[in-house]
């Protein structure tokens, strides 16, 4: 079950992570977002299809 990660922000400064997980059934996509301003990183489509968001 690969799992892939982004780091989205600056250093330094305040980040997100942005995690996908794929079952080769399905992708679960989840934000964790700790700052204003990281989740415009990631695609549009990407994050229309962001399934479950954990803010801090």
């Amino acid at each position: 079950m690969p799992i892939s990660f982004q780091v989205l922000g600056q250093p330094g400064r305040d980040n997100a992570l942005f995690v996908k997980i794929d079952t080769g059934q399905s992708q679960t996509r989840i934000l964790f977002d700790c700052g204003d301003g990281c989740p415009h990183q990631l695609a549009v489509g990407e994050l229309r299809e962001v399934d479950h968001t954990e803010w801090c």
